[in-house]
């Protein structure tokens, strides 16, 4: 995949219309993405294995799975419990106010140190593009329960930093941000660059399609920065971004969903072709934790993780239905991505890429390098005990034989030695080897990766009619394609398979996989499970492997792996019965569930005050307060496979003068008035650029 040009930071304005509406609570439903138009190929359909039980590896405990989540760790959008602020002034605090706050934006305005609790209701913060609070260093804006800032489609940010004064150590919390107009490359809350804000406990979105300009990101994250317990959601381009040399950055217990849901970014035929959307997205940054998220039905990948980062952890998350991959760690070093869920994720991209497995985590020449930041104290860049279920693929390693520094598509260089290989010296010496080795010096590399101890598992019948091998479906690959001088022909393919210290091993394959395997023109991919893991023979490189594009050799890849042919649970059908009830009234969540290992265990969130979860296929609930829910049921299987749906269930009736509001309700503010209304999320087909045909 080709590079993106880096978010712009300048701030400049642009032309937007007003939004018509804000939500100020968005409860985030769990909807699969739907695929696109299937591709076409001569590759034979899939198969199962033979018929049986585990097909052996040597001696190993392949699939562990660690500790990933069956469910996901948090769920905050709409969730009362963790978005509702102090119901009083903390002590000491400066009242802001409800309505227009227009007084109180500027820095000069504000003092340092200060809390400002902002009052119910709903604050606006004047007109024009850069109406916007503009805190001082140590500052705290709390929200108290219903307060929103309300941007009128007309202003870009709700919080930014004067670049003339600083601010640093700025903290916003429990407040709900909605209806700004930031763009591509922008954020609605913005630390320009002000180390150690606290973004915790808010809502920030929705805060998409402003006229031409489809939005920007909810959050932008720096040094020092933590985005904790807060709902992103409904933002134009991403939930989050950081870029430009940021350290130090933690994204905990977070529900980030329905990024780019509008397809504004990315989809064919949209006006902004950037690859640059979806849930998040980390830029030149290093020693970053992305822990206990739940990342979902974004419209692109959902963690991204592109150009020059370093020391990125990526554990206990639950990555779901993404429209594109769930995880991508590009031209990057030392990742950890471990104890992650991931399910259905790339099944609407799949089909589009024509040529190219499409996979849950993509890891696009990167690696590890010890002279590169090394927070984990590692040896190897470790992709393990992560649960991957009906996915359009499993994890792909790559690396595209044509991208190094000075290559015109990225501006920037290598991390390994900065003082040597620049842009500059590598366009003057860039096949040299001595006296210094630019040939290796100025290419990313995907190299000392170790995909272990993670169960894979799919059915193409969950995944959907468009999962066939002519399509690239239900593979994992470690491979590259033929390049240009320097790097001709088969060098990259070979070294990124036999000489990078790359290995899948210890695994769990469930289902029919297929593997990627030396180049991308391989004739003979995908390799059968006895290549995949045979011994390597003569490494492609003879003669008539190099000019026939066919590699004759075993790969030694998954040691201590097993290959089985029961199928991943998957949901058949989820449904309430009946689906409206009056208050007072009861219905059943039944579902349907086939495959898995073992016997299945069930989990249902969303559910309507009144009810409870438990672990059965039949449930019954009997709602205690009127509203439109979305509930959805996990499906888990004995090792570790995962399959959820949803389904609604509307309640009808007046609730008691005391009962509380569900939490499932969403507030759109229209004009001045509020009206409750229950909102489901769609994720719109989007694609990214891929590697084109094979070139051998």
């Amino acid at each position: 995949m080709r590079p993106r040009s880096p978010p712009r930071a300048d701030g400049r304005p642009s032309a937007r219309a007003a939004v018509i509406f804000a939500a100020i609570a968005v409860l985030a439903l769990g909807v699969p993405a739907t695929m696109g138009a299937g591709g076409s190929g001569d590759r034979s359909p899939l198969a199962l294995p033979p018929t049986g039980d585990l097909i052996p590896g040597p001696p190993g405990t392949p699939g562990s799975a660690g500790s990933a989540p069956t469910v996901p760790p948090v769920e905050i959008c709409g969730n009362a419990s963790e978005l509702t602020g102090p119901a009083t002034p903390p002590a000491g605090a400066v009242t802001i106010p409800a309505g227009n706050d227009s007084d109180l934006t500027a820095s000069y305005q504000l003092a340092p140190n200060t809390t400002y609790w902002l009052a119910p209701g709903v604050h606006t913060l004047g007109g024009g593009p850069y109406a916007q609070f503009q805190p001082d260093g140590g500052d705290t804006f709390v929200g108290a329960p219903g307060a929103v800032i309300d941007g009128q489609g007309e202003n870009q940010f709700a919080f930014t930093a004067n670049p003339n004064v600083g601010a640093p150590n700025v903290t916003v919390e429990y407040l709900t941000i909605v209806n700004f107009t930031s763009g591509e490359g922008e954020g609605v809350v913005n630390q320009a660059d002000q180390p150690g804000w606290q973004i915790v406990h808010d809502t920030v979105g929705p805060n998409e399609f402003n006229g031409s300009d489809p939005g920007g990101a909810g959050v932008m994250l720096g040094t020092d920065d933590a985005a904790e317990f807060d709902c992103l959601a409904h933002n134009g381009e991403y939930g989050f971004s950081s870029f430009g040399g940021s350290t130090q950055i933690t994204l905990s217990d977070d529900e980030i969903a329905y990024n780019d849901a509008y397809g504004g970014y990315d989809q064919p035929g949209s006006a902004i072709q950037c690859g640059c959307s979806g849930g998040g997205k980390f830029w030149i940054s290093t020693d970053v934790s992305v822990t206990d998220d739940y990342v979902h039905d974004n419209g692109g990948v959902g963690i991204w993780v592109d150009t020059d980062n370093a020391g990125v952890e990526i554990a206990h998350n639950y990555i779901a239905d993404n429209y594109d991959e769930g995880i991508v760690y590009e031209i990057s070093y030392n990742g950890l991505i471990e104890n992650n869920t991931l399910v259905g994720n790339a099944v609407a991209s799949g089909p589009q890429l024509g040529g190219f497995p499409d996979s849950a985590v993509y890891i696009s020449e990167s690696g590890f390098d010890a002279r590169v930041a090394n927070p984990f104290d590692a040896s190897a860049f470790l992709v393990e005990d992560n649960v991957l279920t009906n996915n359009w693929g499993g994890v792909v390693i790559w690396e595209n034989a044509n991208r190094y520094c000075s290559d015109g598509s990225d501006q920037v260089c290598t991390l390994v030695d900065p003082a040597v290989f620049t842009l500059t010296s590598c366009a003057a010496h860039l096949g040299e080897r001595s006296p210094v080795d630019y040939y290796d010096g100025c290419r990313w590399k995907a190299q000392n990766v170790t995909v272990e101890g993670n169960r894979f598992s799919f059915s193409p019948a969950a995944v959907g009619a468009d999962c066939t091998a002519a399509n690239y479906c239900g593979e994992n690959g470690l491979f590259s394609d033929y390049g240009e001088p320097p790097y001709a022909g088969p060098a990259v393919p070979t070294n990124i398979t036999f000489g990078q210290n790359n290995h899948f091993r210890d695994n769990q394959y469930v289902g029919p996989w297929g593997f990627e395997a030396w180049s991308q023109g391989n004739l003979d991919n995908p390799v059968n499970w006895t290549v995949w893991r045979a011994n390597v023979t003569d490494a492609c490189e003879t003669a008539g492997d190099n000019q026939s594009g066919t590699c004759d050799s075993g790969f030694a890849q998954d040691s201590g792996s097993t290959l089985g042919a029961a199928s991943a649970p998957f949901v058949a059908s989820f449904a309430a019965s009946p689906s409206t009830i009056p208050l007072g009234g009861s219905s059943y969540l039944n579902v349907s569930a086939e495959g898995g290992v073992g016997t299945l265990g069930y989990a249902y969130s969303g559910l309507p005050p009144g009810c409870a979860s438990a672990d059965t296929a039949d449930l019954l609930c009997r709602p205690t307060a009127p509203g439109a829910y979305s509930v959805t049921v996990y499906v888990n299987d004995s090792v570790g496979g995962s399959a959820n749906a949803s389904a609604s269930l509307g309640v009808e009736g007046a609730p008691a003068s005391s009962a509380p509001a569900p939490d499932s309700d969403l507030w759109i503010y229209l004009g001045g008035g509020a009206a409750a209304v229950a909102v489901a999320g769609t994720v719109l087909a989007l694609r990214r650029r891929r590697a084109g045909p094979p070139t051998s």
